[in-house]
């Protein structure tokens, strides 16, 4: 879908630590490392307010950086999280 988002908006795609290309910190992530994870990409891309979509354990990822940071999110969209 993202080349339908880019046409209106800024789009950012996360790999997450141990998943894609990205290394593991250790032998288990847990969400609320992951989501400061997107806290430190978001400040150092300077940006204070985001719509968050995350797909399976994305999804899982971004709730738990609402949960955290609530003030930061514009929206939230979670796809096959049960």
């Amino acid at each position: 879908i993202t080349p339908h988002l880019t046409t209106k908006n800024r789009v950012i795609t996360i790999d997450l630590l141990g998943h894609g290309k990205s290394d593991c910190l250790g032998y288990l992530h847990s969400m609320e490392l992951f989501a400061e994870s997107i806290d430190v990409i978001l400040k150092h891309l300077r940006i204070r307010k985001c719509t968050l979509i995350g797909h399976s354990l994305g999804g899982y990822v971004a709730l738990a950086f609402a949960e955290k940071h609530p003030q930061k999110v514009k929206g939230l969209c979670l796809l096959n999280s049960t």
